[in-house]
């Protein structure tokens, strides 16, 4: 399952949680609240395995030869295998952006419906303030993430590239030659390595800041 996918059916659970409630009480706009640190959970987990393939990805890429940018006969599979697991998460990455953006849009649309059947003030007031604190901390997760989008644009691209040059095909004349191009997505990986990194430490921070002990 995609890294997008399996992320929009995660808030879908948050968006939706399902059950029956009094809504002379604020019991579904609370269920929604609580819907977060599992959602945020599932995205931090998502993220750590791409971090952790783009970590395979450059131990296979420091055994190739960088003065012909051509793997052992016995690394080219795995190389291979790993090359497309890259740029599986690298598209999804970018889909992930999108997905973020829609889903999050759906998810405060439906808190503002429930919070406008709660009559008690007091939790009226306590579930806005809860509102504006992850409408807040989802705007900062995303700021981290768009370093990560813009690097995942080219990098699938030249994963795509070394990946057809490795089953014999011709790199582009206008392009980087083979050594380059390992460097250039070694280099990437790293970039995105620590950019995810960052993430999910804004992650992290973000997630004890509104839900201590969770």
């Amino acid at each position: 399952m995609s890294l997008a996918l399996q992320f929009g059916l995660g808030c879908q659970s948050a968006i939706d949680p399902g059950g029956t409630s009094d809504h002379s009480q604020p019991v579904l706009a609370t269920r929604i609240y609580d819907g977060v640190p599992p959602m945020i959970h599932a995205f931090s987990d998502q993220l750590m395995e791409v971090r952790d393939q783009l970590v395979a990805l450059s131990a296979h890429l420091d055994q190739v030869d960088l003065s012909t940018g051509v793997p052992s006969p016995e690394l080219q599979q795995p190389l291979i295998a790993n090359l497309d697991a890259a740029h599986e998460s690298a598209h999804d990455l970018r889909l992930l952006g999108h997905e973020i953006s829609g889903l999050g849009q759906e998810y405060f649309e439906r808190w503002d419906t429930e919070l406008q059947r709660v009559r008690n003030p007091a939790m009226l007031a306590n579930a806005e303030v809860r509102r504006t604190q992850v409408l807040t901390a989802g705007q900062q997760i995303q700021g981290t993430m768009e370093p990560v989008y813009e690097v995942a644009s080219t990098f699938g691209e030249n994963l795509r590239a070394y990946r057809a040059f490795l089953e014999g095909k011709p790199l582009p004349e206008q392009g980087l030659d083979a050594p380059a191009l390992v460097e250039l997505i070694q280099r990437d990986a790293e970039s995105l390595t620590l950019g995810l990194e960052r993430v999910l430490g804004t992650t992290t921070e973000l997630l004890r800041s509104l839900f201590p002990g969770v």
